[in-house]
């Protein structure tokens, strides 16, 4: 792959940004209070917001539809034009549940832990079953 160095300058500087942006405390608060469960909805806020974005869902209860979407659609918006993705692909992106999921998963791991790293996410990506017992990654939310 052969990448401008324009091009991955820009990329670096926007990522610089974003973790910058992230990891405020003002900010992590309000990724928590977005990334929890409405009580009229019964589902996560952000997702919610995503599904109002991509017209899987029709509407939602005030706070969803009037504080959380207007903010979730101007993030994307402004990622989109910072990462040179064209909208209408994230609007594809985000139609499959899973991909609204794994954000969601990714914004709660952020209000959460803050951006470091190794990211930890706000739930596994990945769930294994573990037959064989054989598992040595000792990881501190296995059971195994």
């Amino acid at each position: 792959m052969n990448y401008s160095t324009k091009s991955s300058s820009g990329t670096v500087q926007a990522i610089e940004f974003l973790k910058s942006t992230l990891d405020k405390k003002y900010l992590r608060y309000l990724l928590k209070k977005f990334s929890s469960t409405c009580k009229k909805d019964g589902k996560n806020r952000i997702e919610i917001a995503l599904e109002l974005f991509t017209k899987e869902r029709n509407s939602a209860c005030w706070t969803c539809s009037h504080i959380v979407y207007p903010v979730v659609k101007w993030a994307i918006r402004k990622g989109s034009t910072a990462f040179s993705v064209d909208e209408e692909k994230l609007f594809e992106k985000f139609s499959n549940v899973y991909w609204r999921r794994g954000l969601v998963n990714v914004l709660r791991g952020i209000a959460d832990f803050g951006v470091k790293k190794p990211f930890t996410p706000g739930a596994p990506f990945l769930v294994v079953w573990n037959f064989t017992q054989l598992c040595n990654l000792r990881c501190q939310h296995c059971y195994a």
